[in-house]
């Protein structure tokens, strides 16, 4: 299991649509927290209810860079479909400085849906999203969040892997070897891990 850290920094919307930043961003983080995913923008031309394969978003994409140059330079969409893993936790940060905690649990798909062109969510995965809490609530190395859109969270040196722990005496052991990815009132949430870790046949 890998921990990464998400961005929601959503820039689409219409005149009709809300136009400030924070607007844009309640609005996406409304949409992730309704539909269970996480996602970001840099959308293609598609209609509603069209179904993408990552082959058609990736040649599509391509005719989208050759009149925009920064369309998604550092790659952050192909790293969202190719190295983000089903079971990796993912952190991100609300409008409102509140952190979520989230496990992926399914794989990439393009939603062509008005509703998530107009959050800027069109590049998905499915997530379990849990609230942790404000800054106080998170390792320090979390609140720090990152600076990509989408970006591994490296262990601290020696650390090596994080292991996906099966159990809740595992998740009290594993809070304070990981204490720098890992909040120490996951402890606390049993319920909540139990939908993080999903299926014990997993």
């Amino acid at each position: 299991m890998h921990i990464w850290w998400l961005n929601l920094r959503p820039t689409g919307g219409t005149a009709q649509e809300p136009k400030t930043r924070e607007q844009k961003a309640r609005w996406a983080q409304d949409f992730c927290r309704e539909r269970s995913v996480l996602g970001m923008g840099w959308r293609v031309e598609a209609t509603e209810g069209e179904f993408l394969t990552w082959d058609d978003y990736r040649t599509r994409r391509d005719e989208r860079r050759k009149e925009h140059e920064r369309y998604d330079p550092k790659g952050n969409v192909d790293r969202w479909k190719g190295k983000v893993r089903i079971g990796d936790l993912v952190w991100t940060k609300t409008e409102d400085l509140k952190f979520w905690l989230a496990r992926i649990t399914g794989d990439w798909h393009y939603d062509t849906s008005n509703d998530a062109k107009a959050a800027d969510i069109v590049n998905q995965r499915p997530a379990m999203i849990v609230e942790i809490g404000g800054r106080d609530d998170v390792p320090r190395r979390i609140a720090k969040g990152g600076r990509q859109t989408v970006e591994e969270i490296h262990a601290p040196e020696k650390m090596g892997e994080v292991v996906l722990p099966r159990e809740m005496n595992e998740v009290i052991k594993a809070v304070p070897r990981h204490r720098d990815l890992l909040p120490e009132n996951l402890a606390q949430y049993c319920a909540l891990w139990q939908r993080l870790r999903g299926p014990s046949s997993e």
